[in-house]
């Protein structure tokens, strides 16, 4: 089991390629610097650890990224990563600018309107490319979307894991 320092930041899909390239799936502000990171760890989706590597090159995609690794150089290694997640070291994570966050941090935090009515918790992120947006569970047991923009969030403690938003902002 993976220990409580690392955190997910990403999920590789399948093997793109005969080199060992992988499909994954992860927020574009860890894309941009997973290259530069000493050590990911590979796990399955219970936590069992695969391998320990470093990315050597990351590519955009209409739907993820294309990521090489320094341990995998054929399609059958590549195949062995398929439906696993990405961790890192919370350590290794770069600072983020004031209104900048990584979506673990959000991801479990509970919403709140601005009258202080619980809307639900935050259970996935969405990038749309313009703005984020919180997949939120209901108290009901459905999917609100909420996008994470200033207009919307009044307030965004990452600390106490808990987001005011407008009642304008729920869709």
């Amino acid at each position: 089991m993976i220990s409580r320092e690392y955190v997910v930041i990403g999920r590789i899909v399948k093997p793109h390629g005969l080199a060992g390239e992988v499909k994954a799936i992860m927020p574009k502000n860890i894309a941009e610097v997973l290259t530069s990171f000493d050590e990911l760890v590979i796990t399955t989706p219970s936590g069992r650890e695969i391998a320990k590597t470093t990315a050597t090159r990351v590519r955009r995609t209409p739907k993820g990224y294309l990521v090489s690794f320094e341990a995998v150089s054929s399609i059958d290694e590549a195949e062995r990563l398929r439906n696993t997640h990405i961790y890192v070291k919370k350590e290794a994570l770069p600072e983020l600018g004031e209104d900048e966050y990584y979506f673990f941090q959000v991801i479990d935090s509970t919403i709140y309107d601005e009258d202080g009515e619980e809307i639900g918790q935050v259970v996935d992120i969405i990038e749309t490319g313009s703005n984020d947006v919180a997949v939120v569970k209901t108290n009901e047991e459905t999917e609100k979307l909420i996008p994470l923009v200033k207009d919307y969030v009044l307030e965004m403690d990452l600390v106490e894991g808990k987001i005011v938003v407008r009642k304008s902002a729920v869709l």
